[in-house]
């Protein structure tokens, strides 16, 4: 083989790779994930979480399960598959809410759940268990509060109402319209 060939063979070849490397994207760096997120994706997805909120003092203010959660950053909401919302109160657990499903809202303190929704005081006198289709709890207030049809058991007691208004923390029920049922005086 002559040498000129060598030669012309070799540049060709160097100036193939040179056009390649340039143009056809070999040595770029990859293509870098868009700093703008999709609109209407979620940017993160878990499956069986478990969240414990403490007090300044250090003690369980709240606990949040769920089978998943979901989060939408252009709304900075989430959704959340049949959530179990507990307080406490004084490091004790009083109120354990579940649901089908629920959103959060204001950096995950606010919690609409709806479908099936079920809550209850937990080793507290008199035991309190509630019904309706939509609940919202405030975390950082530990209240919940709803505008639907309610329906409230206690002992022998069985009450409906439009609306319903908690105060965890004071231990306050409201009953603000419509309230009906029966009301059977605790035995002294």
């Amino acid at each position: 083989m002559d040498i000129r060939n060598v030669v012309s063979l070799s540049g060709g070849l160097l100036l193939l790779g040179a056009v390649g490397y340039f143009w056809g994207g070999i040595g770029k760096s990859p293509l870098a994930a868009s700093s703008a997120v999709a609109r209407g994706l979620p940017d993160y997805e878990v499956t069986g979480i478990r969240g414990i909120r403490t007090d300044e003092f250090g003690r369980v203010a709240d606990t949040l399960s769920a089978r998943t959660l979901r989060h939408y950053p252009d709304s900075d909401r989430g959704e959340i598959e049949a959530p179990v919302l507990q307080y406490f109160r004084d490091g004790s657990l009083r109120w354990q809410l579940t649901a089908d499903r629920a959103e959060t809202f204001r950096d995950n303190r606010e919690i609409r759940l709806s479908g099936n929704v079920r809550a209850g005081t937990l080793g507290a006198e008199p035991v309190i268990s509630l019904t309706t289709s939509m609940l919202t709890a405030d975390r950082d207030a530990q209240t919940l509060g709803t505008g639907q049809p309610v329906l409230v058991r206690s002992g022998q007691s069985t009450l409906g109402s439009q609306g319903l208004h908690v105060d965890i923390r004071r231990g306050i029920l409201e009953l603000p319209a419509q309230v009906r049922g029966n009301y059977v005086l605790p035995s002294r």
